[in-house]
């Protein structure tokens, strides 16, 4: 499976899903939107319910697990997007022991069904970033 294709897969996932006592589940999603903001992170896939924000990173290789580590956003985590973070890659590729501290982990099968392998503790995250965002995703549904 490609990245592009788990990035579809999670972003129907996150928008309803059954698992949602632990996840819930979001109305508003962006994927990969480049947008300005404060930090230069783009995330694969971001969600928001109507009391957090959840963000998902796609990775298909451990080499790209290893570079995610290097970003500036995940060094200082408190400058990053979520509330809620977590990881979503093939079934055992990232195992649980390796997530920094507070991600969880979801793993997807061949099928497309993901899992909830740990999940996420809330994080301190950039109240900032996450308005631009949300701002630039309303002037864009606004100018659809």
């Amino acid at each position: 499976m490609t990245h592009s294709e788990i990035v579809e897969f999670a972003t129907k996932w996150l928008r309803k899903h059954d698992q949602n006592i632990i996840i819930p589940n979001c109305k508003i999603i962006a994927t990969e939107l480049n947008t300005a903001n404060c930090t230069g992170e783009i995330p694969d896939v971001i969600g928001f319910s109507s009391n957090q924000s959840i963000l998902i990173e796609v990775k298909t290789s451990l080499a790209d697990f290893a570079a995610d580590a290097q970003k500036k956003f995940r060094e200082y985590p408190e400058i990053g997007m979520g509330a809620n973070r977590y990881f979503l890659c093939p079934t055992d590729l990232i195992k649980p022991e390796q997530l920094p501290k507070n991600w969880g982990l979801l793993y997807i099968d061949k099928n497309g069904i993901i899992t909830i392998v740990e999940k996420a503790k809330d994080c301190f995250f950039n109240v900032h970033a996450e308005k631009q965002m949300l701002y630039s995703i309303l002037i864009r549904r606004g100018n659809e």
